[in-house]
């Protein structure tokens, strides 16, 4: 409203406001025409406040519909929650998941796959809890994700070395490595279990297709 006199006191080389009062007792501008506009700037005013309002509410209720976090995970209707991932089941970005609401841990985050998952929803199904990856903060924050897989192939000299600079060379981190020998149809293999960081599914296959291209691999679990 403030604006909408300034801009009459301009528009008629009005200085003042004591002007402006003897302005309109001249009648040099009638009352009910400058109260019409008056009420007419309000009302726009109102209704711009009002929807900046609504606007704002609604961002507010999607943020709270969309709990996010720094794991790259979107929780359906849940802020600061505890989240971890399964260790059955270690699932990566672009992995399809789901989550499970725990007595003492808050949500594990499996795959959709996981027998595990599948078990307890089976068992529980109030607790399943619908979450997804949030692509966006996986894009901008680069998170790196522990994981573990075996690599299930016939022992011969220098085949671990193989595959921990094939892994070196894709630039992958491992933070951990075991072997163990194991029987099949009568016959020693070994398992080599693997712990690495790795951003996600998509970077997994890759590595786990030149992986099985080495001699001696038989098969890689996940």
């Amino acid at each position: 409203m403030i604006q909408l006199l300034r801009n009459i006191w301009k528009k008629n080389n009005i200085p003042n406001m004591e002007e402006f009062y003897f302005y309109l007792g001249e009648k040099r501008s009638r009352l009910d025409i400058l109260i019409n506009k008056i009420k007419v700037n309000l009302e726009k005013e109102r209704a711009a406040s009002t929807l900046t309002i609504e606007e704002v509410l609604k961002k507010k209720e999607e943020k709270r519909k969309e709990g996010k976090n720094d794991f790259g995970i979107v929780i359906d209707g849940i802020n600061n929650t505890l989240i971890r991932f399964a260790k059955c089941c270690t699932p990566l970005p672009g992995d399809e998941i789901g989550g499970f609401v725990t007595k003492l841990t808050g949500i594990t985050v499996h795959r959709k796959d996981c027998p595990n998952f599948h078990a307890m929803v089976e068992k529980d199904p109030s607790r399943e809890i619908l979450v997804k990856w949030d692509e966006n903060l996986i894009e901008t924050k680069m998170n790196k994700y522990n994981f573990t897989f075996t690599i299930v192939l016939n022992d011969r000299p220098s085949i671990l070395m193989e595959i921990v600079n094939l892994i070196g060379n894709h630039k992958i981190n491992i933070t951990s490595l075991n072997s163990y020998e194991v029987k099949k149809d009568g016959d020693k293999i070994m398992k080599v279990k693997i712990s690495i960081e790795i951003k996600g599914k998509a970077e997994y296959d890759y590595l786990i297709n030149n992986i099985l291209k080495l001699k001696d691999v038989i098969s890689v679990e996940r």
